[in-house]
């Protein structure tokens, strides 16, 4: 994850898929943001589209989303074992990223 060091406020969060393809979502287009461990991810609802961030360990990426400090997430696609390895560090991890229109 890339954090926003220098400015206190992010202009976007760039969506870094694992095919190389890339979408941003402004923060000032995020209208809801919902972190559910049961679903194992974050759904940010903006103008006209949703994005699902799948993954382990993810609610402090929660936490510095609604502080507009998360600058980019990279979905990664590791075999099951290392994910394994990366919950028990307490690291968080994004599996996969979807992308949807509403």
């Amino acid at each position: 994850f890339r954090t926003f060091s220098e400015r206190p406020l992010g202009f976007a969060i760039n969506f870094k898929f694992e095919n190389g393809h890339r979408r941003a979502l402004s923060y000032a287009d995020l209208v809801d943001a919902e972190y559910n461990p049961d679903l194992g991810g974050i759904i940010l609802e903006g103008i006209g589209k949703r994005v699902t961030i799948y993954g382990i360990n993810l609610e402090s990426v929660y936490e510095q989303i609604l502080d507009h400090e998360i600058g980019e997430i990279t979905e990664r696609h590791a075999p099951e074992h290392l994910m394994a390895s990366v919950a028990k560090a307490g690291d968080p991890y994004v599996r996969e990223l979807m992308w949807e229109r509403i």
